[in-house]
């Protein structure tokens, strides 16, 4: 019997830009080399369904950011928000910089770091 060369599934074949698992991998990559570049910026949701949310910006790309909380979009998932309806935070807390400072920030460090900012503004 021949063998036949067989393909699979989209999302299973490991080829980026190909199904769910391949638009992950590339969210992800994108995410470490923007985070890896100096680029971690904290930002505050002005519309939506989650205005006031705190985010950590993964990236920018155009008009739009993707943004991470570590709990319900994290970085593997991130969400994607237009720019104008979203707040920079300039000033960021030392101790929040040096939790999102390591080689790459995962979700653990964004929600530890995004809880420290808010305790930090609240108080």
């Amino acid at each position: 019997m021949e063998s036949k060369d067989r393909v699979s599934p989209a999302g299973t074949d490991g080829i980026e830009g190909r199904g769910t698992a391949g638009r992950i991998r590339v969210e992800a990559a994108k995410a470490r080399q923007f985070m890896n570049n100096g680029g971690i910026k904290l930002a505050r949701s002005k519309a939506g369904h989650d205005k006031g949310q705190y985010y950590v910006i993964l990236r920018e790309d155009g008009d739009s950011v993707y943004l991470a909380d570590g709990i319900s979009r994290t970085v593997e998932n991130p969400k994607r928000k237009n720019q104008k309806h979203i707040q920079v935070i300039r000033n960021i807390p030392e101790e929040v910089s040096v939790l999102l400072s390591g080689d790459t920030p995962g979700d653990l460090e964004i929600k530890r770091a995004l809880k420290l900012y808010i305790r930090d503004t609240e108080s």
